[in-house]
């Protein structure tokens, strides 16, 4: 097969729209906390519901949100939700907090010990986050890894498990650099980390008692970074007492604790303590979280694994306590992003769409009740949005042809090798505006390269 056709079948378009003069704001990503939601929407704008006692939604009060209410009014580009905190990135490269801070997990020192409202922590140059069961991670733009919040496990991989003065709160109360340069990407677990190195290296601390680290032992783990996989992972997820990791040929690999088969290998009550490959091919995205598993494919089918007592895997439509320990196919195609709490899951369809599934006990899942859903439930309906109807080469042009354009808009096609990064680490590598509706050709000029790795495209209307 040619280098080209090759190439085309690496193609990837999706289609999102953020703010524009004129046109309604939709939601372009989802997160979540242990009992609580949050999406983002192409304003910046960041909305929440569920859980509030410590005030991690962040809008001012302790009060539980039965449906979802706006907490900031842009400016946001990423959410984490932890045990009872919540981290927030802006645009700016500025990290806030809000939420429970009584272990050090918001890093705003030892004598504020929760904030209603989203509060700094870093001013700036902050590139990716990660809110953990009781400790937080975040990197910043010069690859350096940043930790805070309890250690007592070796979490935070400072070399110690008792950083404060006090032996009976092993907590680090304002951020501490871990590792000085280098680090993509970070995953915070219930006491345990992962991250991600600019080589495509895997490195593990904390608790280890399950396997979750993947260095083949089931012991009390290790309070410094340790490397488990030294080449070509792209992205990471980190559950309750579980790992989960990509590799660049969209392999999907785990490890951990395995009671109720959330490391889809078909053997539940087995842990791993090595990495094992699950799925072979064609992963785009992975969430591991409580007791349960989800990942994206590049089709966008929505696969779960794990425990479904509440009916966070959709799977079943019933109200029995299950678990499945092998992949099984929740929604067939459409999903572009995927969020987990505790026992809930948030996603998104690429009509930005928003859905809900499982434990229901705080209003986590925003659809205005306390009651558990077995099957997917619409909270925030979708849009119709232009058709990509044709996609071909010209040299080494990329030809996009599609249907049903607004005018007015003004389309750029973003371009990466890597499908995991956020839009905004993404290449713009052409924009072009319509002056009128309907049927429309966009040229990305030089975007097609047959000697580089596999690109992916996206088409982003502004």
């Amino acid at each position: 097969m040619s280098s080209i056709f090759k190439l085309l079948f690496a193609v990837f378009i999706l289609l999102l729209l953020p703010a524009n003069p004129g046109y309604a704001a939709v939601v372009t990503n989802v997160a979540a906390g242990d009992y609580w939601s949050f999406f983002l929407k192409s304003d910046g704008s960041l909305w929440a519901m569920g859980e509030n006692w410590f005030g991690q939604l962040g809008d001012g009060t302790e009060n539980t949100s039965i449906t979802p209410e706006q907490i900031r009014a842009s400016g946001v580009t990423e959410v984490s939700g932890g045990g009872s905190q919540t981290l927030v990135l802006e645009s700016d490269g500025s990290l806030w907090g809000m939420g429970d801070n009584s272990g050090g997990e918001l890093g705003l020192g030892p004598n504020i010990f929760w904030e209603l409202t989203p509060t700094l922590v870093i001013p700036g140059n902050v590139n990716g986050i990660s809110a953990g069961e009781y400790h937080s991670l975040f990197f910043k733009t010069d690859g350096s890894l940043w930790g805070m919040g309890d250690n007592d496990d070796g979490s935070l991989g400072d070399g110690t498990t008792n950083t404060s003065p006090n032996p009976f709160a092993p907590h680090v109360t304002i951020p501490e650099e871990i590792v000085s340069n280098n680090v993509t990407a970070v995953a915070s677990g219930f006491d345990h980390s992962l991250f991600l190195k600019a080589d495509g290296s895997l490195w593990a601390m904390g608790y280890d008692e399950s396997g979750e680290l993947g260095d083949g032992q089931a012991d009390i783990g290790t309070n410094t970074p340790i490397e488990i996989v030294s080449s070509n992972v792209t992205a990471i997820a980190a559950g309750n007492n579980h790992s989960l990791f990509l590799k660049s040929d969209g392999s999907l690999w785990a490890m951990g604790d395995n009671e109720f088969g959330q490391l889809g290998d078909g053997t539940p009550n087995s842990a791993c303590t090595i990495p094992e490959k699950i799925v072979s091919s064609n992963v785009t995205a992975i969430v591991a979280k409580g007791d349960f598993s989800l990942f994206l494919k590049s089709d966008g089918s929505l696969w779960g694994m794990g425990d479904d007592s509440h009916g966070q895997l959709g799977t079943t439509g019933l109200i029995n306590p299950v678990f499945n320990p092998t992949p099984q196919e929740i929604i067939t195609n459409g999903v572009i992003a995927v969020a987990a709490g505790q026992q809930h899951v948030i996603f998104l369809k690429v009509d930005h769409s928003v859905w809900t599934m499982g434990m229901n006990n705080y209003s986590q899942l925003g659809n205005g009740t306390n009651t558990d859903s077995y099957v997917p439930v619409e909270i925030v309906s979708g849009i119709a949005i232009p058709a990509i109807c044709s996609i071909s080469l010209s040299g080494p042009n990329l030809v996009l042809n599609g249907s049903n354009g607004q005018a007015g808009a003004t389309y750029c096609v973003l371009m990466s090798s890597n499908l995991t990064k956020p839009l905004r680490q993404w290449t713009a590598v052409s924009t072009n505006a319509l002056s009128a509706p309907g049927d429309f050709s966009i040229i990305a000029t030089n975007a097609v390269n047959p000697g580089r790795p596999q690109q992916f495209y996206v088409l982003q209307m502004q």
